[in-house]
């Protein structure tokens, strides 16, 4: 099933309440979803330039506050695809300030983490890690990501 024919079911469907529509509604008008069909075509700074068309959104309610987040999220993760790892850096940092700001969102402290680590901020890796572990403790691949930075820490 394509994107806008769940999208449509979604939206016609009556036991579906009305915020949750208006968010897919909401979503659906960003620039995410082109964003990452750009990605997907290997189009890549055109993807950017999308994701980018979200920075200056509007927050009105929660689904604006997480589409600007997750657009400083798919910037990052671009980037790094790119090997432009002072931009990939930049948009992670906002994404996670937009995380704790919000609450909720994308989470950038794996990718921010590895950056980090590879640029030699062992410490900042590790405290990134487990900061998103006092949110999840079950996030295997951060634990994972901790484990190696604690012993590439040992290796200093």
């Amino acid at each position: 099933m394509s994107l806008k024919a769940f999208v449509k079911r979604i939206l016609s469907d009556p036991d579906i309440d009305a915020e949750v529509k208006g968010h897919v509604q909401a979503l659906m008008a960003s620039h995410l979803a082109t964003g990452m069909e750009l990605k997907k075509q290997g189009l890549l700074q055109e993807a950017i330039e999308e994701f980018r068309m979200e920075e200056n959104r509007p927050i009105h309610s929660s689904i604006d506050e997480e589409i600007v987040q997750s657009a400083y999220v798919y910037i990052g993760s671009i980037y790094k695809e790119l090997n432009d790892i002072d931009n990939a850096k930049a948009a992670f940092i906002k994404a996670l300030e937009l995380w704790r700001l919000y609450g909720y969102g994308w989470v950038p402290h794996y990718e921010l983490a590895e950056i980090l680590a590879e640029q030699g901020n062992i410490d900042e890796a590790i405290e990134l890690c487990k900061e998103r572990l006092s949110y999840d403790p079950e996030d295997s691949g951060i634990k994972l990501l901790l484990d190696k930075l604690l012993i590439m820490k040992q290796g200093k």
